[in-house]
């Protein structure tokens, strides 16, 4: 499933311009990789409450692993804690 994800930095503005914002899925095998995304950073997320960030978006908003990260989708705002930080490149 993927869709709009706006997220906040953490004075509450939008990190990006918000049309080309998007969010996926996390699907890792049983080695629990999933070989889209290439983490840098902590892995991808295991439990409810987690988010894993690319490298751009965690950088502007200076998250870091651990850090509560707050995203707006097609509901509520809802906070995460991020779980890692990827590449796409």
């Amino acid at each position: 499933v993927n869709g709009f994800a706006g997220v906040a930095d953490p004075d509450g503005k939008l990190i990006g311009n918000g049309w080309s914002n998007t969010g996926a899925n996390f699907a890792p095998g049983k080695d629990g990789k999933d070989t889209a995304y290439d983490f840098t950073q902590g892995g991808g997320p295991v439990r409810n409450g987690q988010i894993a960030l690319d490298k751009d978006t965690a950088s502007k908003g200076k998250y870091r692993v651990g850090d509560p990260v707050r995203v707006a989708t097609n509901g509520p705002v809802k906070e995460y804690t991020l779980s890692g930080v990827f590449t796409t490149e």
